[in-house]
């Protein structure tokens, strides 16, 4: 949450641009951050009291504001939540995973939020075991930029990431490697089915 001091919104009646008698205002209680996101405020949030108690309602979301805590003054605390998420440096590679003799395949995400994908330049590399089975393309790396776009927080962002095999046989071993930009290398291995 992202919080400072400044004015109320409110309908200037005579169109003077100054606030004064006869205006109306856009009531906010205090500021509050909703730290398990469930849209209603919980004993223990973080407050920005300014000690109002004119009955108005309490809303969550991006400008949430506590419940019978408005005030006839002016000033306020203007405010905006988001939820920002990071990736993590360490994958998971659990969600959908095939391993075929032909191709082993799954959502490339990250191990602290599975539905973020990894930093943006992870390269994914797979090294057979077994000679005579050999790699062909690989796709999803590197992983690419999924842009930077309001939305859910609960949208599945993970990388789809395809291994192509050549002369592979059930039950031979390939060791998928990923390698984050910061340059944590995370070796995996996957038996083929």
């Amino acid at each position: 949450m992202a919080y400072l001091a400044g004015t109320k919104d409110y309908d200037d009646i005579n169109a003077n641009n100054i606030f004064d008698a006869g205006d109306v205002l856009k009531q906010l209680g205090d500021a509050y951050r909703d730290d398990n996101e469930n849209n209603a405020f919980d004993a223990g949030e973080f407050v920005v009291s300014r000690g109002g108690s004119i009955a108005c309602p309490g809303v969550g979301g991006e400008f949430a504001s506590l419940l019978n805590t408005c005030n006839e003054g002016l000033s306020t605390t203007v405010r905006q939540t988001a939820v920002i998420l990071f990736a993590s440096s360490s994958p998971d590679i659990s969600t959908d995973l095939v391993r075929s003799p032909t191709v082993i395949s799954f959502k490339l995400g990250s191990i602290d939020n599975k539905l973020l994908p990894m930093p943006v330049g992870t390269t994914i590399t797979a090294i057979p075991v077994a000679d005579g089975c050999t790699v062909g393309d690989i796709s999803g790396s590197p992983v690419v930029n999924v842009g930077s776009k309001p939305g859910n927080p609960d949208e599945d962002l993970k990388t789809n990431v395809a291994i192509t095999l050549k002369g592979c046989a059930a039950g031979q071993q390939i060791n998928v490697k990923v390698t984050s930009p910061g340059g944590l290398v995370t070796s995996i291995p996957v038996t083929l089915n």
